[in-house]
């Protein structure tokens, strides 16, 4: 099954359809994250992770990080094989998205592919470790840096700006007809952490502020090994925030337009639940293919509107009506309503 998610990135490049997704450096933008896809009180394997309640009850769960392409200028995301959150020994320690990552990232180095990555994460990937291993396997990164979980960088950070090396701007846009004000400041080589050794990273913050509206909208905080400067400040503030396309292009859209993610398919005690998720996945992966490279796919869905719509109106009409193709489908979906006569319900 994963052979078959990464076949499919393979035919993407072949056909340059990847190209579409650069942003950064020409470089792709590859975003992290970790989420549930299944959950019980009752029904559970070796492999679960487990949460304890305050009322002795135990809830049984598997988790997986999901990588996608993402980029600011497409609407699509296209999903990499994912790394299963589990018991590795299949008995007692609990696994964690951390480990899950790094195992993802040794599984995955870049030398398997012809182009530059950088990869995008939440506060949870911007540790050391992480970002030394990231680097081993010749990724670029730009992760989330809060004040509360990396007090000693932010003490560098306000050392810098007091001996007056920190770089302040501001950029003012037009987004959708409304102004917008990016605000940011940004050093470069900083120290990650107290204890040496220390990685060096740069890092930048940024505050969007709606005039209209008179207060700040967005505001977060980066590490990069990219080096920051004027020329490219304002792409590293907009790759930065392309994170949230995990979540909203891609996990959000498994769980609540259609894919039902989160619904027990099955479990089984090897690797059932893996197999199907496996199987969502990849179906995912082909929608966002056919609506990058189909034109009728996207006539289709354009004609629909939503996913579940698109979804709900296959399975009605594949429960009747026999086409020799999808094509066939499709034609029927776009033509059917125009070629019937109104109905006389008088």
């Amino acid at each position: 099954m994963l052979i078959l998610l990464r076949g499919r990135s393979k035919w993407l490049e072949t056909n340059r359809v990847i190209e579409e997704f650069k942003y950064l450096d020409n470089q792709l933008l590859l975003a992290l994250d970790g989420t549930e896809y299944y959950s019980s009180k009752k029904i559970n394997c070796p492999h679960c992770n487990c949460r304890k309640h305050r009322n002795g009850s135990v809830t049984y769960y598997h988790q997986a990080v999901t990588p996608v392409i993402v980029s600011p200028i497409k609407k699509q995301v296209i999903n990499f094989p994912p790394e299963f959150i589990k018991k590795q020994d299949g008995k007692t320690k609990q696994d964690c998205e951390n480990a899950a990552v790094k195992r993802w990232l040794l599984r995955n180095p870049v030398g398997q592919e012809n182009n530059q990555i950088t990869l995008l994460g939440d506060d949870l990937y911007s540790r050391q470790p992480i970002c030394e291993l990231a680097l081993e396997q010749e990724y670029n990164f730009i992760f989330v840096a809060q004040p509360s979980s990396h007090k000693s960088l932010y003490e560098w950070i306000d050392f810098s700006e007091k001996n007056g090396e920190m770089k302040i701007g501001e950029i003012k846009k037009y987004e959708k007809g409304k102004r917008r004000i990016y605000r940011y400041r940004y050093v470069n080589n900083v120290p990650m952490r107290e204890s040496e050794p220390s990685l060096m990273v740069n890092w930048y913050e940024v505050e969007i502020f709606a005039p209209a509206k008179n207060k700040v909208i967005y505001k977060n905080s980066f590490i990069t090994n990219h080096e920051l400067n004027e020329s490219n400040i304002f792409k590293m503030i907009v790759s930065g925030r392309t994170r949230w396309k995990v979540e909203n292009e891609s996990n959000n859209i498994l769980k609540n337009q259609g894919y039902n993610l989160e619904h027990n398919f099955g479990h089984g005690q090897e690797n059932l639940s893996e197999i199907l998720l496996s199987l969502n996945l990849l179906a995912f992966l082909f929608h966002n293919v056919l609506d990058l490279v189909n034109s009728m796919y996207q006539k289709v869905r354009e004609s629909l509107g939503t996913r579940k719509r698109f979804f709900n109106d296959i399975r009605a009409l594949l429960n009747y009506i026999w086409f020799q193709s999808w094509n066939d489908l499709f034609i029927f979906i776009l033509t059917e309503g125009e070629s019937r006569e109104p109905v006389n319900t008088s």
